[in-house]
C-alpha cells in the first residue's frame, strides 16, 4: 500500500479533504529515496500491510521537517488502497500520486 504525507490535516469527514500529497517544490510523483526535484516531499513509497490489516514499518527522510518550509505539522498520512508505482508507472495519475488509489486509512 502507497504511504504519503497529504497536504491538510483535515480529519472531519475521514479521509476525504487531506487534498493532494504535500509538494511544496511543485515537482512530480516520485520514491521516498529519490532526489528533491524527482518527487514530493510527501512521497513515502509503499508499507506492507498484513492480511489481518496491521502494519508495522520504520520510515526515515531527509526532506520531512518539523518546522521551517517543508514542515509536516498539521499535515496528514495516509495508507492507500494500491501500490505505489513511485511515479515509474504508465497511467495517467503516476506523475501525481503514484496511481495508489484512494486512501483508506488516515
Amino acid at each position: 500500500h502507497g504511504i504519503a504525507i497529504h497536504q491538510y490535516g483535515d480529519l472531519s469527514e475521514g479521509c476525504t479533504n487531506l487534498g493532494d500529497h504535500f509538494n511544496p517544490l511543485n515537482v512530480n510523483h516520485g520514491g521516498r529515496l529519490q532526489s528533491p526535484f524527482q518527487r514530493h516531499v510527501g512521497d513515502l513509497g509503499n508499507i506492507h500491510v498484513n492480511l489481518d490489516g496491521s502494519a508495522s514499518s520504520e520510515l526515515k527522510d531527509y526532506l520531512i521537517q518539523l518546522q521551517g518550509r517543508y514542515t509536516v505539522v498539521g499535515r496528514s498520512v495516509a495508507i492507500h488502497e494500491l501500490t505505489d508505482d513511485l511515479g515509474k508507472g504508465g497511467d495517467s495519475d503516476s506523475s501525481t500520486n503514484g496511481h495508489s488509489g484512494s486512501a483508506i486509512a488516515c
